[in-house]
């Protein structure tokens, strides 16, 4: 029997878990922007705690999920639900991680 991908929510007292959220937040950055300009963004420190504002309940509405295989971390999303500007309710899910094949 094969090993199977589970989904979870990221553990909020988890620091590991949530420092590994925040490089791999900043490395699509870089993959998108560039190294100079997906670094200079936004800094480790505000990454993780954006992590952290979208595990807080009284902050957002918001869940991180990662992706499990054979006990390693091999993705994440963030999902939430927020307000467009004219105050419809929309859902979005954003900072998509796949750890890529080695």
């Amino acid at each position: 029997m094969s090993p199977a991908l589970r989904v979870r929510p990221l553990d909020p007292a988890n620091e590991q878990e949530i420092e590994l959220v925040a490089q791999r937040m900043r490395s699509t950055l870089i993959d998108v922007l560039g190294e100079e300009e997906g670094t200079a963004l936004y800094s480790l420190e505000w990454l993780r705690d954006r992590v952290r504002f979208h595990l807080d309940p009284q902050q957002s509405e918001a869940a991180v999920l990662l992706a499990e295989y054979e006990g390693q971390i091999v993705g994440q999303s963030i999902v939430r639900r927020e307000r467009d500007a004219d105050g419809r309710e929309i859902g979005l899910m954003s900072t998509i991680y796949v750890l890529s094949e080695q």
